[in-house]
């Protein structure tokens, strides 16, 4: 493991030593142990869930599975459809209860009877975003162009979701992650450059994870041109406007998307903008996914398909940090501008996270709640 990691590793402190301040006073020596001490195990957790031993993963596809696949055919495509639409409606991947996911029952199974009957990977098409995450601070000014512990944790969802499958389905799942990289440019302004290096790592935490085999990116800006775009944009009507002012929380979302304050007309004006935006990147996108398509949240077309169990919330909208609760176990948190006045984050040093932790990712806030700080003895 050490050693697929240490190829990344002098890319990951570049990156973190690049990344804008955004944490808190630093803790006291005791106060600082304590965080660790909580933090600690649960990270080294994610770990031992993302690096099993290759040899002996189905998903890496590097086992024999000739005879399980005389199983599966023998079973019928129909039987393993509805298994795995069960496996992907349980409570650890989907935030939906079971009557709220029967809605998407029909298009799924048509989608996994297609690929089962072909004996090939049940293919699913994830949503993660633009290629950049909203910043923290009170301005909006810190984009953040790095995947986080937010993309780790996804990517254990997948790896935890590929496991389950190939126990009832051995050929397997691929997970293509879509990065809307040119709706977020036209959409918010966002540079191409930035997202780029977002995609760059992304893909490289893939190969450091030796997930290549279960799943890759589908990025807007590789499969369309970028003329393709603009001129597919410029022809897009505009809907109506709105006859109201935006609400307070979808002003503060535009807000920290756009990456700077706005005035609630100007809001308007590029919540417009994202509008014809996000139905050219569907229509555009939409030939290349043929699959099941999931989003962190769902949506009136695509299931959802939780980053982490207990998240119903895009990655993209924050920063997901290690809440090292005083009494209770530590567990993920979704930190963005709303609720980032209720907790104090720090950055855990290297020598803080387990061994060879994935350093191509950007720094891993350990947060407490502002009302849970113990005064040391």
């Amino acid at each position: 493991m050490a050693d697929e990691l240490a190829r990344v590793a002098t890319i990951g402190r570049a990156v973190a030593a690049a990344m804008p301040a955004t944490h808190d006073a630093d803790l006291c020596d005791a106060q600082r142990q304590q965080v660790v001490q909580r933090a600690a195990p649960w990270l080294a957790d994610v770990l031992v869930d993302l690096f099993t031993d290759p040899a002996a993963d189905p998903v890496t596809g590097s086992a024999p599975m000739a005879p399980a696949v005389a199983v599966v055919v023998s079973a019928g495509q129909a039987m393993v459809a509805e298994r795995v639409f069960d496996i992907l409606c349980e409570r650890r991947f989907s935030h939906l209860s079971r009557t709220q996911a029967r809605r998407y029952r029909a298009a799924t199974l048509a989608h996994l009877q297609a690929d089962a009957a072909e004996q090939q990977p049940l293919r699913f098409f994830y949503d993660l975003g633009g290629g950049y995450h909203a910043g923290l601070r009170a301005d909006f000014a810190d984009l953040r162009f790095v995947p986080g512990l937010g993309e780790l944790l996804a990517l254990r969802q997948i790896r935890r979701f590929a496991h389950a499958v190939a126990a009832v389905y051995p050929p397997g799942v691929r997970f293509h992650l879509v990065i809307d990289d040119r709706c977020a440019a036209v959409a918010n302004g966002i540079g191409m450059n930035h997202t780029a290096g977002y995609v760059a790592r992304l893909r490289a935490l893939l190969e450091a994870l030796r997930m290549t085999a279960v799943a890759t990116l589908l990025v807007e800006s590789e499969a369309v041109p970028a003329d393709v775009y603009q001129a597919a944009f410029d022809a897009c009507p505009s809907p109506a406007p709105a006859a109201d002012e935006p609400s307070l929380a979808t002003l503060e979302n535009i807000r920290r998307f756009l990456g700077r304050a706005c005035s609630p007309a100007q809001a308007l004006a590029h919540l417009t903008r994202y509008q014809r935006a996000q139905s050219v990147s569907e229509r555009l996108l939409s030939p290349r996914i043929n699959g099941v398509r999931l989003t962190q949240r769902a949506t009136p077309s695509s299931l959802g398909f939780r980053a982490f169990p207990g998240g119903d919330a895009r990655l993209q909208s924050g920063e997901v940090v290690v809440l090292a609760a005083a009494r209770a176990a530590a567990r993920p948190l979704l930190v963005t501008t709303r609720n980032r006045a209720a907790c104090a984050l720090w950055p855990l040093a290297a020598a803080e996270l387990p061994p060879a932790w994935p350093l191509a990712l950007g720094p891993v806030f350990a947060a407490l709640a502002l009302d849970d700080m113990e005064t040391p003895a």
